[in-house]
């Protein structure tokens, strides 16, 4: 629960930062319906978890942990994907913003790859080690890591936003 509490506010986040770079709202709705999806998923699967109770019963837990599993991974490669093309496409030619631009498509990628490579992660150790709690261990490391890669990147993202001729 605490992971998805976690990163649905994260994903929306960025949803408004891709918004304020580039101006178009398509994507960032898109992200936003993910992570709300993504959200509602984690909540039902913790009702479901509380009202189960037993381990035996995690075939049960499926659909809603692919809910939130596969909408959270979908959101972060989402995210990924629409900053490193848009950062791309911004280049204006001139040697100091292409230089902010291309490190700023480095941290994305480092954050945003890895962020997104653990949801997948997430979706691959829950679907083929059905008798393991493999997904809640490693769970943790996933928040931890989207609320890191948050912060990293709203500083930089700032600046960014603040280069007049980028528009």
């Amino acid at each position: 629960m605490t992971n998805v509490v976690i990163s649905a506010p994260i994903q929306s986040f960025f949803a408004w930062r891709i918004w304020r770079f580039v101006q178009s709202i398509w994507i960032p709705i898109l992200i936003c319906l993910l992570a709300a999806a993504s959200l509602g998923g984690g909540i039902w699967t913790a009702v479901r978890i509380i009202t189960l109770r037993e381990f035996v019963y995690k075939p049960l837990l499926h659909t809603p942990a692919l809910v939130w599993l596969v909408t959270a991974a979908a959101a972060d490669i989402l995210i990924t994907v629409s900053l490193v093309y848009n950062l791309y496409v911004k280049k204006t030619g001139d040697a100091l913003t292409d230089d902010l631009l291309d490190r700023m498509s480095a941290l994305t990628i480092r954050t945003g790859l890895l962020t997104a490579l653990f949801a997948i992660l997430d979706v691959i150790f829950f679907l083929s080690l059905p008798h393991t709690t493999m997904r809640v261990r490693h769970g943790t490391l996933d928040s931890s890591l989207e609320t890191k890669a948050t912060m990293m990147n709203a500083h930089p993202l700032r600046k960014l936003l603040d280069v007049p001729h980028l528009g």
